[in-house]
C-alpha cells in the first residue's frame, strides 16, 4: 500500500488498495498506530520466552464457552452437561502430563453435545466448544508429539525457544520423534523475527513535518494532493493526541516541551478539579490509557477519575445509563448507514451544542473499567438489561435524543458493531482482568521508558480555573430570561478614543471599531485596506443606504460619512458586532459575524421603512481590496494594486478578486464578495471594481460620486488600477416593514 513518509493514508479502496482522494495523513491516527505497533512489537519479543500454552487460560476459555453452551441445553441429554462440568472441574488440578488425556475425553463428549444441542442464537456454542477442543488437540500434536513415558513433559510447559532446541534439551530423543516440534517452533520464531522487522518498518513514521515549531503543536493532518498542512492544530491535553506526542517525543522527533504546551484547562466539578476537553467524551480521556501507564496521584489519574465521575453524575441526573463518547447514533444516510459523530458531557466539553444530544455508548463504560471497575460493571449490567447487547457483544449505542425518537419511545438502540470500539472494549477488559498486559508491553519498550517522567506530572497546587462564558445547562423555564454574552455599548463616535472588537475563527480575523472602520485578514493576508490613523480613520468595509425619493444617504456606521445621528449606536459582544443608525424616513440595523466553520464574514443589514408609503432604497457596499501582507500594501500601495484582478459574476450577484501570481509556483488567494436580499426576486444589481469611478475626482468615501443622485455603478472589471469591491442592489420596502440584506466577504486559495 502506498505510504507517505512512513504514514498510511486515511482512506484506501478495499479492493485495489489504492489510496482514495484526498490522500490525507491523519496525525492522531498515525500516532495511535505507531504507538500500538511498538507495543505489539514488544509483546512479540517476549513470546518466544513464554510457555507455548497456558493451561489455566485454556481451561478458563473452555469454561466460558461451556457456560454459554448450557443456555442452549437439550433436556433429553442433560447428562452431557453434568459429565462435561465434572471433567472441567477435575482438570483444574491436572498436571501437564494428564491434561492432554483430559482434553481428549472432553473432545469425545463435545461431539455428543454438538449433536444433541440445537442452537438458539446465531452463534452455535456447542460447535464452538467442540472447535476449541479440536484446535487444542491439533496444537498439542504439533508441539508435543515427542512426549512419551521415556520423554515426559517438563514440570512447566516449555517455551518456543526451548522447543526450538529440543534436541539439545533432550539429547537422547530420537531425531525423527523431535523433528515436528523443532520445525514448528523454529518456523514460528522465524515468523516472529519477520513480524518484528515489519513492525519496525511500519512504526518508522516521520512526524516532524506535521509539527508547527512556532506553537509547538501538531497539525491535524496533511493533504498530500494540495501539499498543505491542515491549519487546525491539536492543542488540548485530554485527547488522543497525547499518545502521538509521547511517541514522537520518545523517538526524538519532537521536543519534550511540546507535551507541556498541550492545554490543561482546569475547571471545578463537585468541588474537585477537572480538566476540560473539546467534546467531553470518554474516548478523549481514556483511550490512551489502554496502553499508557497511569501512575498514582498524578494529573493523568486525577483527570481520568474526574471525567468518569462526571459522566456518572450526568447519567444519574437524567436517570439513564452513563457513558458518552463518539459513536453512531439513530440517524441514517441515503444508504441506511448509521451516522457518526462525537458526543460528550457538556460540563467537561468546550464544544457547543453538547446538550442537544444524549447518546450512550456501551464501549465508553468498558473503557471506564480501567478507572472505576465496580461502577462500570453495574452500568454494563444495567445496559444489558435494557437490551444493549447482542450475539457479538454490546451494541454501538443507545440514543435517548428526543428529536430522533417516536412518541412514547424511551430510547433507540443503534444495532451495529464498530470494530474500533469493540477492540477498545476488549483491551479495557484485558486491562482489568489480566493486570494490564498491554501497559506492561508498552513500558517494556526502551523507547517509551525513556519518556516515562512525562507521565508523572502532578496536579498543580495553584491552578487557574477556566470558566467558559456560557451555562452548561439550558434554561428550561421560559419565564427566566436566558443570559446574553457580555456586551459593550457606545453612542456617537469619538475618534480620539477608538473602541474596537476582534472576531476570529483562527484563520479569518476581523477588527471593527465603534465608528465602523476596521480590517479583514486571512492567514496573514490583508484582505481590505487599513491605516491606523485616528485623524481620518476612514478605512474599512462600509454599507450605504440611499432613499431614492429624498436622495438621503447614510452609512450603516458613523464612518465614512461622519454624520451624527440621534440614534447612532454600537454594540460589541462575543457573538458579533451590531450597529444602529437612522435617517429621516428609515433606520438601519447591522449585525456582523465571522463564521466559526468557514473563512467568511457575514453582514446582515436590515433597512426599515418608517414612512407611510412604500419607498425604493439602494444598498451599496464598498471596500478597498489588498490581498497582500499589510506591510507590503503600506510600503507601496500603488505597486501592490497592479497585481489585483477583479471579475464580476452576474448570475451569483458577486465579485471575485485575486492577485495575479508573480512566480510560477505561487499559490494565489481568491477573495469573494456577494450580496443577497432576503425574499426579494425583483431587485436590480450593479457592480463596481474601480475606485476612481466609484469615488470620482477629488472625492472620498464620505461624498463618493457613485452616491450622488442619478449616478450608477459602471460594472468596470479586470486589471483596474485601484481595485475596490462594490455591489449595489435596489428594492422597494413597504411602509413599516424591514428588508434584510446580507453581504459576505470570503477568502480561500
Amino acid at each position: 500500500m502506498e505510504h507517505f513518509r512512513g504514514h498510511l493514508y486515511n482512506w484506501y479502496d478495499t479492493q485495489t488498495l489504492k489510496p482514495l482522494n484526498p490522500r490525507y495523513v491523519s496525525t492522531v491516527d498515525s500516532g495511535n498506530m505507531a504507538a500500538h505497533l511498538v507495543t505489539l512489537q514488544a509483546g512479540l519479543a517476549q513470546w518466544k520466552y513464554q510457555p507455548v500454552m497456558s493451561l489455566p487460560c485454556i481451561l478458563e476459555g473452555l469454561s466460558d464457552t461451556f457456560s454459554l453452551l448450557k443456555d442452549q441445553r437439550s433436556d433429553t441429554r442433560s447428562d452431557i452437561v453434568e459429565q462435561i462440568a465434572a471433567k472441567l472441574s477435575l482438570m483444574q488440578r491436572a498436571s501437564p502430563a494428564d491434561f492432554h488425556a483430559g482434553m481428549q475425553a472432553l473432545l469425545a463428549l463435545s461431539v455428543v453435545a454438538e449433536q444433541a444441542y440445537l442452537p438458539t442464537t446465531r452463534l452455535n456454542w456447542p460447535a464452538l466448544f467442540h472447535q476449541q477442543l479440536v484446535d487444542f488437540t491439533q496444537e498439542w500434536a504439533l508441539l508435543f508429539s515427542w512426549v512419551s513415558p521415556d520423554a515426559p513433559l517438563p514440570a512447566d510447559i516449555p517455551s518456543l525457544l526451548w522447543l526450538a532446541e529440543l534436541n539439545l534439551n533432550r539429547p537422547g530423543l530420537p531425531e525423527k520423534q523431535a523433528e515436528t516440534a523443532i520445525w514448528a517452533a523454529r518456523e514460528r520464531m522465524a515468523a516472529l523475527l519477520e513480524l518484528d522487522s515489519r513492525l519496525s518498518d511500519h512504526a518508522s513514521m516521520d512526524f516532524r513535518f506535521l509539527y508547527y515549531p512556532a506553537t509547538s503543536l501538531l497539525s491535524v493532518g496533511y493533504n498530500m494532493d494540495s501539499g498543505l498542512l491542515d491549519a487546525s492544530k491539536y492543542d488540548l491535553f485530554p485527547s488522543e493526541v497525547r499518545l502521538t506526542h509521547y511517541f514522537a517525543i520518545s523517538t526524538s522527533q519532537l521536543p519534550a516541551k511540546s507535551w507541556f504546551v498541550l492545554g490543561r484547562l482546569f475547571t471545578q466539578l463537585n468541588n474537585q478539579p477537572a480538566v476540560m476537553s473539546w467534546s467531553g467524551s470518554m474516548f478523549e480521556y481514556l483511550m490512551p490509557h489502554l496502553v499508557m501507564p497511569v501512575y498514582l496521584d498524578t494529573l493523568l489519574e486525577k483527570m481520568a477519575l474526574s471525567a468518569v465521575r462526571q459522566q456518572i453524575a450526568s447519567g444519574n441526573s437524567t436517570d439513564t445509563p452513563w457513558g458518552v463518547s463518539e459513536s453512531g447514533y439513530a440517524a441514517f444516510d441515503v444508504n441506511h448507514n448509521y451516522q457518526y459523530r462525537a458526543f460528550g458531557t457538556p460540563e467537561l466539553g468546550l464544544k457547543r451544542g453538547l446538550n442537544d444530544n444524549h447518546v450512550v455508548a456501551p464501549y465508553a463504560t468498558l473503557l471506564a473499567l480501567m478507572v472505576l471497575p465496580q461502577e462500570a460493571t453495574a452500568n454494563l449490567i444495567r445496559l444489558k438489561k435494557m437490551g444493549a447487547s447482542g450475539d457479538y457483544g454490546y451494541y454501538e449505542a443507545l440514543d435517548f435524543t428526543a428529536d430522533r425518537l417516536a412518541p412514547g419511545q424511551p430510547f433507540s438502540i443503534v444495532k451495529s458493531y464498530m470494530a474500533h470500539h469493540q477492540a477498545m472494549g476488549l483491551l479495557a477488559l484485558s486491562h482489568q482482568l489480566l493486570d494490564a498486559p498491554m501497559v506492561a508491553r508498552f513500558m517494556s519498550s526502551a523507547l517509551f521508558q525513556s519518556s516515562r517522567l512525562l507521565l508523572q506530572e502532578k496536579v498543580p497546587d495553584d491552578i487557574e480555573l477556566y470558566t467558559p462564558r456560557r451555562s452548561f445547562v439550558e434554561n428550561s423555564d421560559p419565564k427566566q430570561q436566558r443570559s446574553i454574552p457580555d456586551q459593550r455599548e457606545f453612542s456617537g463616535s469619538d475618534p480620539r478614543q477608538p473602541q474596537l472588537q476582534l472576531l476570529s475563527n483562527a484563520d479569518y480575523h476581523l477588527m471593527v471599531t465603534h465608528a465602523g472602520t476596521g480590517y479583514s485578514q486571512w492567514k496573514g493576508l490583508a484582505l481590505t485596506r487599513w491605516r491606523a490613523d485616528s485623524t481620518s480613520n476612514n478605512y474599512g468595509t462600509f454599507c450605504y443606504v440611499t432613499d431614492q425619493q429624498s436622495a438621503e444617504v447614510i452609512a450603516h456606521s458613523y464612518q465614512p460619512t461622519c454624520c451624527e445621528r440621534p440614534h447612532y449606536k454600537t454594540r460589541f459582544n462575543d457573538a458579533g458586532i451590531e450597529f444602529d443608525a437612522s435617517g429621516t424616513t428609515f433606520s438601519i440595523h447591522t449585525h456582523i459575524v465571522v463564521s466559526p466553520e468557514d473563512d467568511v464574514e457575514i453582514r446582515r443589514i436590515t433597512v426599515t421603512n418608517r414612512s407611510r408609503q412604500t419607498r425604493p432604497f439602494d444598498i451599496t457596499s464598498y471596500t478597498e481590496v489588498v490581498l497582500a501582507p499589510a506591510a507590503s500594501d503600506m510600503a507601496h500601495p500603488a505597486f501592490s494594486n497592479l497585481f489585483v484582478q477583479t471579475e464580476i459574476v452576474d448570475r451569483l450577484e458577486a465579485i471575485l478578486a485575486h492577485r495575479r501570481p508573480r512566480e510560477e509556483n505561487e499559490v494565489t488567494a481568491w477573495m469573494f464578495h456577494a450580496m443577497a436580499i432576503h425574499g426579494n426576486t425583483g431587485r436590480q444589481t450593479s457592480f463596481e471594481t474601480d475606485r476612481a469611478r466609484f469615488l470620482g475626482r477629488g472625492r472620498t468615501p464620505a461624498d463618493a460620486q457613485a452616491l450622488m443622485p442619478g449616478s450608477e455603478l459602471t460594472g468596470q472589471q479586470g486589471a483596474v488600477l485601484d481595485p475596490v469591491l462594490s455591489i449595489r442592489q435596489s428594492s422597494d420596502v413597504k411602509s413599516g416593514r424591514g428588508r434584510h440584506h446580507r453581504y459576505a466577504l470570503r477568502c480561500d486559495t
